[in-house]
């Protein structure tokens, strides 16, 4: 008899459910006395890799602006800017989740260069907010609050490249 553990979608990727791992590892363990064939499989992976990648962004994309067509109300600032930036999302979305799964451990240094990917409303809070100060008061950070404010991220990384300090 073959039996299929599914995963349920929606369940956090980073935490994910066991139960499915540990039932699918017992019944295997007795797979040849109870005569099964056992496989796993995770929707709730499956999902995020549909809904993050280029045909899915680009789909959400398109979905959006038909709505946003629809009224006359603005968008919220979070949709705003999904919708300004939606063409850099749809072109970075496959490199990033290579890096999220361990494929790509070297996008990181772009990633951190702040400018391969878009950023949101909430980078506003680095910027010009308190986050500004406490962010360099790190030891990996610039070296003081106006040095960060002067610069940009990028251009704060550079200095600390060059100066071999991260």
């Amino acid at each position: 008899m073959r039996l299929l553990l599914v995963t349920p979608p929606m369940t956090q990727l980073n935490t994910p459910y066991p139960a499915t791992a540990y039932l699918t590892g017992f019944l295997r363990s007795h797979q040849a006395r109870l005569g099964l064939e056992v496989v796993q499989a995770d929707a709730a992976i499956e999902l995020f890799l549909r809904v993050f990648s280029r045909d899915g962004i680009h789909a959400i994309l398109v979905e959006l602006l038909a709505r946003a067509e629809e009224t006359d109300e603005a968008p919220p600032p979070s949709i705003a800017s999904l919708l300004h930036h939606g063409d850099r999302y749809v072109q970075t979305i496959d490199a990033v989740v290579r890096f999220l799964q361990g494929k790509d451990p070297a996008l990181a240094m772009r990633i951190t260069g702040r400018e391969l990917l878009p950023e949101g409303p909430r980078f506003a809070a680095v910027e010009d907010g308190p986050l500004a100060s406490a962010l360099c008061s790190l030891p990996h950070r610039c070296s003081s609050p106006k040095d960060f404010q002067d610069s940009t991220w990028n251009e704060c990384g550079k200095r600390l490249r060059s100066a071999g300090r991260n």
